[in-house]
């Protein structure tokens, strides 16, 4: 009884192994995830230097350069809301390649 457990937890082990194979292009989906990450983090670090200089060239008010700081993450938020419909939508893979 033992032994059969065994072989049974084998092959659910190697079924499910096969099932998530990760293949070159996984790599690359997720490289493509971390540069999207990095380039927010750019564009907030950015932004944010740039306030005190929109606030005196556009002389615009102090909540107006908050609403502009603060668009990325809204954006960002949406973003990430609507990405499961998207993706059910396309399927994943279309999703990802455009």
């Amino acid at each position: 009884d033992e032994d059969e457990d065994k072989d049974k937890d084998d092959e659910v082990k190697h079924a499910t192994m096969e099932i998530f194979h990760v293949t070159r292009w996984t790599y690359i989906y997720a490289l493509c995830a971390a540069l999207n990450s990095v380039n927010l983090g750019y564009d907030l670090g950015v932004s944010t230097n740039v306030g005190p200089m929109l606030l005196e060239d556009f002389d615009i008010s102090q909540t107006q350069l908050e609403w502009f700081l603060g668009s990325l993450n809204f954006w960002s938020i949406g973003g990430a809301l609507i990405s499961p419909f998207v993706s059910d939508y396309y399927g994943r893979r279309a999703t990802l390649r455009t």
